[in-house]
């Protein structure tokens, strides 16, 4: 086995802690996505804080909010990590992640509607015993926009075609691993 020197095996661990806070960021995505609160909370250190604009504090209030507000008007969602840059120093790392989010919208009392939002996430990660996680999180909006609602997929005879996410534990990703998925 050849032996590593001192760059390269800074280098390796450089590359570990960088795969292991783009395992964070996938982690943050699917925990919006499926409204999960046990995925989001494992993701963010107990005492981080989250600016989001429209909301501005713990993220436990925000995993909350999250969860029990916006769960019953948003019927879909998919947000996509793109660019992700990551500076390592030490046992802190700062994080600029591109994103794009679309959701289905289903306000009481208004029409349906799609939503398109961009930005990036500005990420303070720390280094926990050996554990990366957020400690802190601003949004950066880029562009959002409403597009209209097709509900063609999901109305007759797609309907009965097409496999749909869900916003919760009940959604594909947590059964794949069963044998016999997807059926």
């Amino acid at each position: 086995m050849p032996v590593l020197s001192d760059a390269e095996y800074r280098r390796v661990l450089a590359v570990l802690d960088k795969d292991a806070i783009r395992d964070v960021l996938a982690r943050v995505s699917r925990g919006v996505d499926r409204l999960d609160p046990d995925i989001l909370r494992g993701a963010y250190w107990p005492d981080a804080h989250v600016y989001a604009s429209f909301f501005d504090g713990p993220v436990g209030d925000f995993i909350d909010w999250l969860v029990n507000a916006r769960g019953d008007k948003t019927a879909g969602a998919a947000h996509n990590i793109c660019n992700i840059g990551i500076e390592l120093d030490g046992d802190v790392a700062w994080g600029e992640t591109y994103f794009i989010g679309l959701s289905e919208n289903r306000p009481e009392g208004q029409a349906a509607f799609n939503n398109l939002t961009t930005g990036r996430y500005l990420d303070r990660f720390e280094k926990r015993d050996g554990e990366w996680r957020i400690a802190r999180r601003v949004f950066a909006y880029e562009l959002s926009g409403r597009l209209p609602h097709h509900a063609a997929w999901t109305e007759q005879p797609l309907v009965d075609m097409m496999r749909r996410g869900r916003r919760d534990r009940e959604d594909m990703v947590f059964r794949m691993r069963e044998p016999g998925f997807p059926s």
